[in-house]
């Protein structure tokens, strides 16, 4: 059986973990420029917003592409997308016989 792969990141840029948090990234490339449209950055917006506990004000003062947040927030995506991929697995897994995973660490150090 080929192990689950699940990607422990030290830090994770703003967008990537929208599109990975939204689901973008597993979409066709043509698909995901769609969903990527109209309404993508004030979705986006909001679930930073919601993961950081701030302002959507706040947020969106970060600028384009969300370049001035603070790095230890960037460090903070990279460990909930972890535990939200270790969440998906333990449900996929707990009525399986056997399930392998394989943590593959992408990045500088914690």
């Amino acid at each position: 059986m080929t192990p689950t792969q699940i990607p422990l990141y030290s830090e994770l840029e703003p967008l990537e973990f929208c599109d990975k948090w939204l689901g973008l990234d597993s979409l066709p490339s043509e698909e995901a420029t769609l969903q990527k449209g109209h309404g993508y950055r004030s979705r986006c917006n909001r679930l930073l917003s919601e993961v950081f506990g701030l302002s959507t004000n706040t947020v969106r003062q970060w600028g384009s592409g969300f370049r001035r947040m603070p790095k230890k927030h960037r460090a903070k995506l990279g460990k909930l997308l972890f535990y939200r991929k270790i969440e998906e697995l333990h449900l996929t897994c707990r009525h399986a016989t056997t399930c392998t995973v394989q943590i593959i660490f992408s990045g500088g150090g914690f």
